[in-house]
């Protein structure tokens, strides 16, 4: 294998961005005006196979003149041309960069406190060299939780809090600077579930739904679960149910978008927890978000020791309005607890039909994994070839997804 260097990531990522990321990081951590110079650096693969299909992370070690070395990751195209057209590459690096260079500046003048993501010290989209240059949380010791197991109890909470101060700071914008957010969010239509996104994501989404209710249907068989959940996949066809969700008109705000557990990262404890990877940022209702979360993130063990789902809603409510008094915001009258159960109800659907998806791919060996850079020209290149799930049989998949089931149907969301 060919040497990594700067320019594997992008022919757009330079010694001098480097540099110039370099002595912001110095600064802030060693708290000195004085110059870093940057002597060296290796570039190394920092994701496992299958971890993103959007974009390839890199590590990026600096070693300083004063013999000090910084690590920052680097996040840039596939080089695989048939993956980046598969995979409609272009467009989440164009949202991911405009999350970092135009909406955390905003979050971060009205509350940076409350915002937990990772440092961004270079963002560009040209449609062909984009990429990102960002902090390495890892050097905080900051990990990712077990993607197979799901969050711990302390996780859930973190995660549900964390998400709820970067909600609250959306809604907080809406409140103080109502232009400023239709700006931010004029450029964030909703970027899967759409017009175009039909011929891409249709049958793949009708096919894991068809999938998933073979793997439960030897646990679910003559029960009102499994007809509810066949009904709901079917019902005219799931991704016109998807959209349906992402158009509903209330408590929209910007979310994170793809919010499962291998985009967040948490410290030693658990108790504090930070958001990564924001291709998929979405305006739309906050449920979006938070039923993802549940369905994709929770298991019935850990929802049980925080109160539930109730409980995790009520976690949410406190959250939010905790941020809104620190911030000497008003309460909007429509962010009312009882108002939040009813979207659980109204929108929980989205997070389950997110999470056939999710859970599988989350709980998937290593070598179960297609390693999508190997790609041959030749190679079809719809969706649903390029990431051809096997049937689920594996007895702790096939409880994940009974648990999800029975939890829509319990909630009355499907």
């Amino acid at each position: 294998m060919a040497e990594l260097t700067l320019s594997t990531v992008s022919a757009k990522l330079t010694p001098e961005i480097l540099q110039r990321a370099v002595q912001t990081i110095y600064e802030k951590r060693f708290r000195k005006d004085d110059t870093a110079r940057v002597k060296g650096f290796k570039v190394a693969f920092a994701s496992e196979k299958g971890d993103g299909f959007l974009g390839i992370i890199y590590r990026v070690t600096a070693t300083l003149s004063d013999g000090t070395e910084l690590r920052l990751i680097a996040k840039g195209m596939p080089a695989n041309e048939k993956r980046r057209e598969a995979f409609n590459c272009v467009r989440w690096f164009k949202r991911e960069v405009h999350f970092y260079n135009s909406v955390c500046p905003v979050f971060k003048q009205i509350g940076g406190r409350y915002l937990a993501v990772a440092d961004c010290y270079y963002a560009m989209s040209d449609g062909s060299n984009d990429f990102l240059l960002l902090e390495d949380l890892a050097e905080s010791g900051f990990r990712m939780a077990d993607k197979k197991a799901g969050l711990n109890t302390i996780q859930t909470i973190s995660i549900v809090k964390m998400i709820a101060r970067f909600h609250a700071l959306s809604l907080t914008l809406n409140v103080l600077q109502p232009e400023k957010f239709r700006e931010l969010t004029t450029d964030m239509g909703e970027s899967l579930f759409n017009e175009n996104g039909e011929a891409w994501l249709g049958n793949y989404w009708e096919n894991l739904a068809h999938l998933v209710a073979r793997a439960v249907e030897p646990e679910l068989a003559d029960t009102h679960y499994l007809e509810r959940f066949k009904k709901f996949s079917e019902r005219k066809h799931l991704f016109a149910v998807m959209q349906e969700y992402v158009a509903v008109d209330e408590l929209r705000i910007i979310n994170h978008g793809d919010s499962w557990a291998t985009n967040f990262m948490f410290d030693a404890t658990g108790a504090i927890a930070k958001a990564i990877d924001f291709q998929i940022t979405r305006f739309a209702s906050l449920m979006t978000d938070l039923s993802t979360i549940i369905f994709a993130c929770t298991t019935e063990e850990h929802r049980n020791n925080i109160g539930g789902v109730r409980g995790i809603l009520r976690i949410y409510h406190e959250e939010v309005l905790t941020v809104f008094e620190a911030l000497d915001i008003d309460f909007p009258e429509e962010f009312s607890y009882d108002r939040l159960q009813r979207l659980w109800v109204k929108l929980g659907g989205f997070g389950l039909a997110l999470s056939i998806e999710l859970v599988p791919i989350s709980m998937q060996d290593k070598d179960e994994v297609k390693d999508l850079d190997n790609i041959e020209e030749t190679e079809a290149t719809t969706l649903e070839e390029m990431t051809h799930f096997e049937e689920i049989t594996k007895p702790e998949q096939v409880k994940r997804l009974v648990d999800m089931i029975k939890l829509a149907v319990d909630h009355g969301c499907i």
